[in-house]
Parts: structure tokens; C-alpha cells; sequence
């Protein structure tokens, strides 16, 4: 499959979800076990003559239903598709409540310079490695982190299938309304093709992408470490707890 731009689609696993898997798997061949367990072949022999009277045997196979394993079977078809069900909800679940670890932020208000911010960004990729470091000058009051999001149909949750993402940009905000110079600053290359490919309806050619918008996260200038994570609708900011 070929996407219109580059940007990170991860598969998110874990040992539960792989149980998890094998379980439903499991129930799938309970429930044909137990399908088959209800009938049985059987061999018939029919003793038979033909015009000049000569006897002979034909053989005939037929499936034979069990009464006696009829309500076993159907409880055992019963449990196993409760199984499977609740191990593909429970795997569903899994897929759509994973969150990446994206950003790490913290800005500070620059002292007797009002409307000036220091910020620090390290941005990591899916495993948790750090990609970049780095210290930027903003004007403004609040710190704005925006990014890119691929959003793929639900049933895909079920294969640990996460959301495309990519971090495009950095920028700021004013806490008055008055009209204010910014800058913003450009990540991993900006996100002028991301909206070029949505302008020309590329993704759409896509069949499992469902969606396809920006995300951000806003936070004011309080010299407080931030995580950003990334979900499977978009993007939020968790303050570090004090150790």
C-alpha cells in the first residue's frame, strides 16, 4: 500500500493483544469443532438385485445427526462464540485506546521580555527513541504544537493498526486579541504536502483511511514539562508529575 506522504503508521502489540488473538482463534476452532461434533458420517450397505437377479451391495454415506451431543455442542458453540467475541471486543479496545508517546515540551516565559517564550522540544518516533532536541524562540504567550493525522476504519483496531500521525509544526499564540507577529517553525517538513494531498483528494484512494486532519495541542508558557501523546483521533498534552 502506498501512501501520498511520508509519515509514521505504526502496528501497536502487546503480549496481552497477542493472547488475546490466539484466544479468538481458539474459539473459532471451538465453535467448528462443535459444529462438526453434531453429526456424524455413517455408512449404509443396501443388499440389492438387479433384472437377472443377482444380488449385490451398495454402499451408501450419509450424515447422521447426535441428539445426544445436541445440547453439549450447543453450549460448547454457545461459550466459544461468547469467547470470540468478547476477545475480539476486548483486542478492539486495546487497538483504539493506544497512545504514542510523540513530544516531550516545556516553554518558559523569557523574564523582562514580555510576549517571548524559550521552548524545548524533543520529538520521538513510535519506539520511544529520542529523534530531535532542540531549544526555539517564540513570540507569544502560548505554545502551540501542531500535527497530522491519518485516521483508519475501526476494524483495523483489531490488528493493533494505529492511526498515521506526523508532528509538522511548531508555533505560539497571544493571550490579548491585538494583532501579533508570529513565526511559526517548520517539523519533520512541514505539513504544505499533507494538505496539498487532501486539497487533491489523494488519500481517498486509500480504501482502509476513514479521515484525514490536523491535530494540536495548546499550553501556555507556565515552565511546566508537558507529554504529548498521540491516539487514535489525534493529539494531547499531559503534564509531567513531580517526582
Amino acid at each position: 500500500m502506498t501512501f501520498p506522504i511520508q509519515m509514521t503508521f505504526p502496528i501497536q502489540w502487546s503480549w496481552l493483544q497477542v493472547v488475546l488473538v490466539l484466544v479468538a482463534i481458539a474459539a473459532i476452532g471451538l465453535i467448528i469443532s462443535s459444529i462438526m461434533s453434531l453429526t456424524v458420517k455413517i455408512k449404509e450397505i443396501e443388499i440389492l438385485e438387479d433384472e437377472e437377479g443377482r444380488s449385490y451391495r451398495l454402499m451408501r454415506r450419509r450424515r447422521h445427526f447426535r441428539w445426544h451431543h445436541g445440547i453439549w455442542g450447543l453450549l460448547l458453540l454457545v461459550g466459544a462464540m461468547l469467547i470470540l467475541v468478547v476477545s475480539v471486543a476486548i483486542q478492539s479496545y486495546l487497538g483504539f485506546t493506544g497512545e504514542i508517546k510523540v513530544a516531550t515540551v516545556r516553554a518558559t516565559a523569557i523574564t523582562n521580555m514580555p510576549h517571548t517564550m524559550l521552548v524545548n522540544l524533543i520529538l520521538y518516533d513510535q519506539n520511544g527513541q529520542e529523534m530531535s532536541h532542540g531549544d526555539y524562540s517564540l513570540n507569544g504567550d502560548r505554545w502551540e504544537l501542531n500535527g497530522d493525522v491519518v485516521k483508519f476504519q475501526s476494524w483495523l483496531n483489531f490488528f493493533g493498526v494505529h492511526s498515521g500521525y506526523k508532528i509538522s509544526r511548531l508555533t505560539s499564540q497571544y493571550d490579548d486579541s491585538n494583532a501579533h507577529t508570529i513565526k511559526p517553525i517548520s517539523l519533520n517538513g512541514g505539513d504544505e504536502d499533507f494538505y496539498n494531498s487532501i486539497r487533491n483528494k489523494t488519500w481517498w484512494s486509500v480504501p482502509s483511511v476513514m479521515a484525514v486532519y490536523g491535530s494540536a495541542v495548546l499550553e501556555p508558557a507556565d515552565d511546566v514539562t508537558y507529554d504529548v501523546f498521540m491516539d487514535q483521533t489525534g493529539m494531547s498534552a499531559v503534564p509531567e508529575k513531580s517526582s
